[in-house]
């Protein structure tokens, strides 16, 4: 009987670890590396397009697991009901990291930082 529960607290214990270092890292929040690698292009691309540091209020990461990208959703002081949305990709022949806008968020107006296309 404590055989039993034994292999049993193990089997939960391992799946509790399978959750955490690989559902985490391949379906919720990517790896950290590529995160921050999305983060500083992000930054990067907005100081190239004249924005300050002071003038965003957040820049909040988000990983898209379907297509194994991250996204940066960035809000600006001057517009807080405004979220933009930035598409962080890597050219896997170049391996060039490009930075675009994708779109405000849903409902959202289109505010004054949007990019025309």
């Amino acid at each position: 009987m404590k055989k039993i529960v034994c292999i049993i607290l193990l089997l939960i214990s391992l799946l509790a670890n399978v959750k955490v270092f690989l559902l985490d890292k391949y379906m919720f929040v990517g790896e950290q590396e590529k995160r921050e690698e999305a983060i500083i292009a992000t930054m990067w691309y907005l100081q190239e397009k004249g924005y300050k540091e002071s003038d965003i209020s957040y820049i909040k990461p988000a990983f898209y697991s379907k297509i194994g990208s991250y996204g940066m959703n960035v809000q600006f002081k001057d517009e807080p009901n405004e979220s933009y949305t930035y598409r962080v990709s890597k050219d896997a022949k170049t391996n060039k990291i490009t930075v675009h806008q994708d779109s405000n968020q849903p409902g959202g107006m289109g505010g004054k930082h949007q990019e025309l296309k």
